[in-house]
């Protein structure tokens, strides 16, 4: 199995924890693995082990990843641990995955072994979750600040739409034909 955590520590107790229960475990850090769905096609486990007590946000990221190739999207997936909000809203994108308490990891992965998907979800990437976000909010703009221009991107205004309440916006100094946005708190 491949066994996918964030932190170095907590992976080598995760490691051991599974080992004992008789798996066969991969722990070594993405980083440089020269591509995320060569490195599972390459391996080719028997299942994928999620941990997302540790930025779920990750985790969920690198199962969307592995069902997006069809190279990796028949691998059976396995999230384990994590705040109850963040797991419902994984499932919600993942649902053919396994979803368990890691005290109840062994039989989860035996599950998901024994019942790989058959037809596999294709997750939402990161695109298309965030195309329905506000302008503003993925710019960071939040209520009370002021919204300086500076170089004058025409449009903008109908771009940012509409803005938090007591947010201002103004124009600054122009500065070349550039184009900034700058915030500041109130």
């Amino acid at each position: 199995m491949r066994l996918v955590s964030w932190d170095e520590n907590t992976a080598k107790v995760r490691t051991r924890d599974l080992t004992n229960l008789g798996f066969r475990v991969e722990a070594s850090s993405l980083l440089g693995s020269g591509g995320i769905v060569g490195h599972f096609r390459d391996l080719a486990p028997d299942a994928v082990v999620l941990d997302l007590d540790r930025l779920p946000s990750h985790g969920r990221e690198v199962g969307t990843v592995l069902r997006d190739s069809k190279s990796t999207r028949h691998l059976p997936l396995v999230f384990a641990g994590g705040a109850p909000e963040k797991v419902d809203r994984i499932r919600g994108e993942l649902p053919d995955a396994v979803f368990t308490a890691w005290e109840l990891i062994g039989d989860a992965v035996e599950q998901a072994i024994a019942h790989p998907p058959t037809s596999p979800v294709k997750a939402r990437s990161h695109a298309d979750r965030s195309a329905a976000t506000p302008l503003p909010q993925k710019l960071g703009i939040k209520a009370g600040m002021q919204v300086a221009v500076v170089g004058g991107l025409e449009g903008l205004e109908e771009l940012l739409g509409d803005l938090p309440q007591g947010t201002a916006t103004r124009e600054a100094i122009h500065y070349g034909d550039a184009a900034w946005l700058v915030f500041r708190a109130v």
